[in-house]
């Protein structure tokens, strides 16, 4: 995850999945161990995407993104339908290549699927602490997770995609098979769009191939569109095989013109006001594309807090007091918590404070104190004591804050 946290961006996810490893796992006539083969899976197949794509003469960067028993699943930023195009067409071809010369003789194969997610919104990022014991603190888990997000620290987080993009494309992966690559209807819309609108609009020098895209079929996915039938898009990976092609003409059901204008009129249907999925390509040929994604649902929202609950109700006596005691703690950071989130994360202090003062720099020696770093915010100004590296003083506002916070 190096995207920037707040940039609208959608990725495209690509699967590649070992067909057949369940029975190989278990063969007896096997000259060497069966790990060896899912081994160089993990190896080798990452290096055919690396070499597909020198082929092919792409530049598009591609990340994993999780792997998944005997599935790798690998992310890539997209910006245009182009891109999704070649994203599609070097996964294919990497996939094709390392089934012929990588899986020959193993009784395996290879199937898998596209989707499209976009951030910050329909979809969110996440963040997971790693070790159960590190997570302390009871501030809210938005803040917290904006935190780590910025933080970037993968020795004690683990970053994550979800949302409604995510849940849909996995459920339409689940429908490919060794000869059906399936594609969610964003991945669909962004390539027949550029064969379809594209090209007839002279907009674009790249002419994909859908001569082998197909309508597969019509299915609920559990959850994904209000139960509606969902068009299962598929690219026939097999369409050279005789058999394969004589049947093809019985299986095949609309042009390409006609497949584009059904998974359009299903983006189309789509809230506008909460889409559970979105295109957002900026340098699109398809002007419709270009739109971004609505803020950050999360960016506005304001999770229940104490902040302020000692203040007096209008409808209160006048003789009621606001002093709630010194017992009554309403969110303030313990000291412990900065401490473990200094150890656990990039020896830093990020806690905020609910008056809103940032306890800055680091922990002073023994990880008792806070210090001022050189050219902090506070440093220099009137009533600061100066940075001594020797010593590590806390600068005078950051130390009556850390005097305050509870034990």
């Amino acid at each position: 995850m190096t995207e920037p946290e707040n940039e609208p961006v959608s990725i495209i996810f690509l699967s590649c999945d070992l067909t057949g490893s369940t029975k190989y796992k278990q063969r007896q006539d096997l000259r060497e161990p069966w790990q060896k083969a899912f081994l160089q899976f993990y190896r080798e197949f990452p290096q055919r995407i690396a070499m597909t794509q020198v082929e092919l003469g792409t530049d598009l960067e591609f990340q994993l993104w999780k792997p998944i028993g005997d599935e790798l699943i690998y992310s890539c930023v997209v910006r245009a339908e182009a891109d999704v195009y070649d994203a599609v067409r070097v996964w294919l071809k990497a996939m094709r290549d390392y089934e012929l010369q990588s899986l020959d003789g193993t009784d395996m194969g290879t199937k898998g699927g596209a989707f499209i997610a976009t951030f910050p919104g329909p979809d969110s990022r996440s963040s997971v602490p790693r070790s159960p014991d590190s997570e302390v603190s009871d501030r809210p888990v938005i803040t917290l997770n904006r935190e780590a997000l910025k933080l970037q620290n993968n020795d004690a987080f683990v970053y994550d995609y979800f949302g409604p993009s995510i849940d849909t494309g996995f459920r339409v992966i689940g429908k490919c098979t060794p000869r059906y690559f399936t594609l969610s209807v964003e991945v669909a819309l962004a390539i027949l769009g550029l064969s379809v609108v594209g090209t007839a609009a002279g907009g674009t020098d790249v002419v994909p191939n859908t001569d082998n895209f197909l309508l597969r079929e019509f299915v609920e996915l559990k959850g994904v569109w209000g139960e509606r039938p969902y068009p299962i898009v598929a690219i026939d990976t097999r369409h050279d095989d005789p058999v394969n092609q004589a049947y093809s003409a019985f299986e095949r059901r609309g042009t390409v013109h006609e497949i584009y204008a059904l998974v359009k009129a299903c983006y189309d249907s789509y809230d506008v006001g909460n889409p559970p999925s979105q295109l957002y390509l900026p340098v699109a040929v398809i002007d419709h594309f270009k739109r971004a994604p609505g803020e950050d649902p999360l960016k506005a929202f304001v999770e229940p807090s104490a902040a302020g609950a000692e203040q007096i109700a209008d409808d209160e006596p006048e003789d009621a007091s606001d002093d709630l005691g010194d017992d009554l703690d309403f969110g303030m950071p313990r000291k412990r918590e900065i401490s473990e989130g200094f150890l656990l994360g990039d020896h830093q202090i990020h806690g905020y404070v609910p008056d809103g003062a940032v306890l800055c720099g680091g922990l002073g020696d023994g990880g008792t104190d806070p210090y001022l770093p050189p050219d902090s915010c506070n440093s220099g100004g009137p009533d600061v004591v100066d940075f001594d590296p020797s010593h590590r003083d806390a600068c005078v506002p950051c130390a009556d804050i850390w005097n305050e916070l509870p034990d």
